[in-house]
């Protein structure tokens, strides 16, 4: 049901779904789970805890004996709608926690974990694309997008040194900005 537009259902179908990158796809998709959504939002919230999503990554918040449960819940109803949660694609983190040992976490939900170049480890996980976390998780993450922004520049920069410069200028101010 869309909400206001007196639909009972999206004004799209298909038996296997939709085609990655349609236009409706993602809209489809949201639509589809935000009953699921709005339920595991509501179950959150009593422990100061909420879900959000950003299309197909979401963000469960709140005490872990409480997520990890409302998680294999928000699994289960999404079963019934015909879609996975991939639990082996999920990631935890609690500061201050050590969530590898954690009584509650299901086996598949990895904990988001590097190791630091002295050999430390550090824990976080990225939220929209920005890394969270204790301090060694996340300069170790920014290190790593700092090198393959780099390799990148570097490798672009040789291919077109030679009998190009007038290329590599274009790319280097036009494309390669964000990567600088």
């Amino acid at each position: 049901y869309l909400a206001g537009t007196g639909l009972d259902t999206a004004p799209c179908s298909s038996e296997e779904g939709d085609q990655q990158g349609d236009a409706l796809a993602s809209a489809g998709f949201c639509v589809a789970i935000h009953p699921e959504v709005q339920a595991l939002d509501a179950e959150l919230h009593p422990s100061g805890g909420a879900a959000r999503f950003l299309m197909d990554d979401s963000y469960a918040i709140g005490p872990p004996e409480i997520v990890f449960l409302a998680i294999l819940r928000f699994a289960e109803r999404l079963s019934a709608l015909g879609l996975e949660l991939q639990l082996h694609k999920c990631t935890c983190y609690s500061r201050g926690a050590d969530m590898r040992q954690h009584p509650a976490r299901p086996d598949l939900i990895k904990v988001g974990s590097v190791v630091g170049p002295d050999g430390v480890a550090g824990f976080g996980l990225e939220v929209a694309g920005v890394p969270v976390g204790d301090d060694v998780y996340v300069r170790a993450v920014l290190d790593r997008w700092a090198e393959e922004s780099m390799s990148k520049i570097i490798s672009i920069a040789e291919k077109l040194r030679d009998h190009h410069m007038q290329s590599l200028h274009v790319m280097n101010t036009h494309c390669m900005q964000r990567s600088f």
